[in-house]
């Protein structure tokens, strides 16, 4: 990942190089390799470059032509048609049409060239950019569909505009004052506004987003919405399905896999991450440049919890070089030690110790590109909204078979996450979804079909003959308006905020307001709310697009002087799985049937068809409140700044109740600690020089 900086003034102050390469070098860490700057009086320019693709070592940016500058954190891909398109404007900016010294800064810039501030829409990748046009005095940024690279800015209308990699660069033209809306947000676990940063002032600029930028002001858009692929055939085999998938994820990989370095992936022995890694192994064997690298941590100490079967039967395939940490001695506040002031946008949670351990160890085998299966989730939907679906269309001899199939799965399953618990009862999936259907049919269908509705539910989908009599009565008696206020009865952990976060952010005045914000917005996201499975699943893709969880990732691995690549976040898959009918998604009580499908002749079948996965909870419990029960004691103690943020007494009783064994809202109490730990460190100086590697790994073939 590289680093990007540079300011604008519009009110006449002069600006230098300087001005912006100072900004640059608290970015030191994420651009090891080359650094540049650049300034025409009125904008400043500056970029620290971490090569990864052999395209990036010929890179040298900021990119200057004629009116137009650009510095950028990005990868190209489709380089070959795009530079097609581009062959007048490459030509016209005096850049190469084609070969080995066409970078992707080139294509980028002769992109703004050709189509100006629509030229995020024909490029394909991950990307943030700047371009300042001199020509019409107005700067303008983009980044990618699903914002992996970050970019934040901070402006005063008229008078100037500063853009960095990460907020601490502009801690200089802001106040330096917290926003509480944001930590409050993040004490309730809640995502709030993603354009929110720690810092007052400052904004992030979001996935699929562009900014412009002149004396008149900022405008701020979205150039990309997620919409399914106008290409996948309706009437299609499973065949046709799975085999458009895999051509699509293939591509995606080999894109990402594209390195001058070693190249890793993060093999956690799920599906998504097992996926990535056996297509990127194939392809590198494929063109000669393994083995692959795999990364993975695994849990001796609690082997309900190891998922090291699933991990040693991808390593037993052969092709990879495997890297094993255990997470027994991992520290969550030691990793928060060397990250916070590197990554400062954000406050890491959870398994921030385990990514962070893994990254690490790709430093140390000379790895600058790893590849992650994160949120697959998301892209290849479960699908379970398909059983709602089922029950509207009154076919209840297949919502019964599709509820019996997943509690008879699921419930053999050794590893399981809390959310599949409910997959382990057909009895809760017909709560979840076949109720619903019921309420809708009492409300808005005649008496006779809403009986014939009520057999079938009995029947086919085995639904509790009292609770059927139950709603029996209310389509007799009971009024419209009261059936709507009752159709959510007993529809566990939905919409509900953590009380103890809640009573955790008891310091800011505004609790009231933000408690009602948030407690609507969940309710509004409540994912019992059915729209359709198309629906659902676009939902689900636009919180990942708008969502700065891939920025957060390129922050983190940015720090060790490593460019992290997500596989699953490729503008052709997403809109290929969004088109996918319902029966690609759940299928015979498999989840994620298409992916299984199109991975089938690859992955181990004791991956490919698993189901489940291992609740980690209890290891992030022991680490947190065993491991670093000391440490987390003394900031209990000595909380400094978080005392103003933070309700010290009530975090100090969960957390001598989560140390003494107890497993309820542990997350809340691990916000409220790394909130006290940022807040302490926030503060301090970058250590750049200690995170990267002050001797970087040579190309491969160099």
């Amino acid at each position: 990942m590289s680093a990007v900086a540079g300011v604008v003034r519009f009110d006449g102050a002069p600006v230098a190089a300087p001005d912006a390469e100072r900004m640059a070098a608290t970015m030191r860490h994420r651009g090891p390799d080359t650094d540049g700057a650049w300034s025409d009086g009125v904008a400043a320019l500056a970029h620290r470059a971490l090569h990864t693709t052999p395209e990036s070592l010929h890179e040298r940016l900021p990119l200057v032509r004629g009116p137009l500058a650009l510095v950028a954190d990005a990868r190209v891909d489709d380089r070959d048609a795009l530079a097609s398109r581009l062959r007048r404007s490459l030509h016209e900016l005096g850049l190469p049409a084609q070969g080995a010294p066409l970078t992707d800064a080139d294509l980028l810039l002769a992109a703004y060239a050709e189509w100006g501030e629509d030229c995020p829409d024909h490029v394909l990748g991950d990307f943030s950019f700047a371009v300042w046009d001199g020509r019409r005095r107005r700067l303008f940024c983009a980044k990618d569909p699903f914002g992996t690279r970050p970019l934040y800015y901070a402006h005063r209308p008229g008078e100037w505009i500063a853009f960095a990699s990460a907020t601490r660069p502009l801690g200089e033209f802001v106040s330096g004052e917290r926003d509480e809306v944001f930590l409050a947000d993040r004490l309730l676990g809640y995502p709030g506004d993603p354009a929110r940063t720690p810092l007052r002032g400052v904004q992030s600029l979001l996935g699929g987003h562009a900014l412009s930028a002149d004396h008149r002001g900022v405008r701020v858009w979205q150039h990309f919405t997620v919409r399914p692929d106008p290409g996948v055939g309706a009437g299609w085999s499973d065949e046709d399905y799975a085999a458009g998938f895999r051509e699509r994820f293939e591509e995606s990989v080999r894109a990402r896999s594209r390195s001058a370095f070693p190249v890793g992936a993060d093999l956690s022995g799920g599906l998504d991450s097992s996926s990535v890694t056996v297509v990127a192994r194939d392809i590198l064997r494929e063109e000669g440049r393994g083995p692959l690298h795999t990364f993975s941590t695994v849990h001796d100490d609690i082997p309900e919890l190891d998922e090291r079967e699933y991990i040693q039967a991808v390593v037993d395939q052969g092709g990879v070089v495997s890297h094993v940490s255990q997470a027994a001695p991992l520290s969550p506040m030691a990793a928060l030690d060397e990250i916070v002031p590197l990554v400062d946008d954000d406050l890491m949670l959870g398994a921030h110790f385990t990514m962070w351990a893994n990254l690490k160890a790709g430093r140390a085998a000379g790895v600058r590109t790893v590849l992650s299966g994160y949120d697959g989730d998301t892209v290849v939907m479960h699908g379970r909204p398909r059983l709602r679906e089922l029950a509207d269309a009154g076919d209840w001899a297949a919502f019964g078979r599709e509820t019996r199939a997943l509690e008879t799965r699921y419930s053999r399953a050794s590893h399981r996450q809390p959310f599949e618990d409910v997959l382990a009862s057909a009895a809760e999936l017909f709560l979840h979804y076949g109720v619903g259907a019921l309420d809708v049919a009492a409300e808005n269908t005649p008496p006779w079909a809403f009986l014939r509705q009520l057999r079938g539910a009995q029947r086919e989908a085995r639904a509790n003959p009292r609770g059927i009599a139950k709603r029996v009565w209310k389509r007799a008696v009971t009024p419209g308006p009261v059936l709507r206020l009752a159709r959510a009865w007993k529809r566990p952990g939905t919409g509900q905020l953590s009380e103890r976060a809640v009573e955790m952010a008891q310091p800011f005045a505004d609790l009231a307001s933000v408690r009602e914000r948030v407690g609507r917005a969940m309710s509004e996201t409540d994912p019992f709310t059915f729209q359709s499975v198309a629906g659902d699943h676009r939902v689900g893709l636009e919180r990942l697009s708008l969502g700065r969880t891939g920025g957060l990732f390129s922050l983190l691995a940015g720090a060790c002087g490593i460019e992290v690549a997500h596989p699953f976040f490729d503008r052709r898959l997403v809109e290929y799985s969004l088109a996918l009918p319902a029966d690609q998604k759940l299928r015979d009580g498999w989840t994620r049937y298409v992916l299984r499908r199109a991975m089938d002749d690859v992955l181990p079948e004791s991956v490919a068809w698993r189901v489940g996965k291992a609740n980690f909870a209890p290891a992030f419990h022991h680490a947190w409140f065993g491991l670093d029960g000391d440490r987390a004691r003394s900031l209990l103690d000595r909380p400094g700044d978080g005392a103003a943020i933070v309700d010290m007494g009530r975090l100090r009783r969960g957390f001598e109740e989560n140390a003494s064994g107890s497993l309820d809202e542990v997350g809340a109490t691990v916000l409220g600690l790394t909130v006290l730990h940022w807040a302490g460190a926030a503060g301090e100086d970058v250590v750049g020089d200690e995170a990267a590697d002050p001797t970087p790994p040579r190309p491969q073939n160099d």
